[in-house]
């Protein structure tokens, strides 16, 4: 009687396996026909560094993917900003 009911479970188990890989096929089938998405030509960089050789190669890859006609947008965070910030100067104070 054991073996009985452990071909039936196995039945079973085999039966809802083949439902999956039909579930699973059909799901494939439907992603392969369905038209490709547009990737958008776009880059984001992240600067978090003031080091001159390190922005220098940023800059550099911002512009060449600009110039290949990509959408580029960079962010400046922690000593990165030092990069874009505006210097202030005072000319005309002195410390004491």
């Amino acid at each position: 009687m054991a073996v009985q009911e452990l071909k039936q479970e196995n039945a079973q188990d085999l039966q809802a396996l083949l439902m999956r890989l039909e579930t699973l096929e059909n799901r494939v089938a439907e992603l392969e026909s369905a038209p490709a998405q547009d990737i958008e030509d776009r880059l984001a960089m992240v600067l978090f560094s003031g080091d001159l050789d390190k922005t220098i190669a940023a800059f550099i890859i911002a512009t060449g993917a600009a110039a290949m006609g990509l959408e580029v947008s960079m962010f400046f965070t922690f000593w990165g900003l030092s990069v874009i910030k505006k210097k202030k100067t005072f000319d005309d104070k002195t410390i004491f």
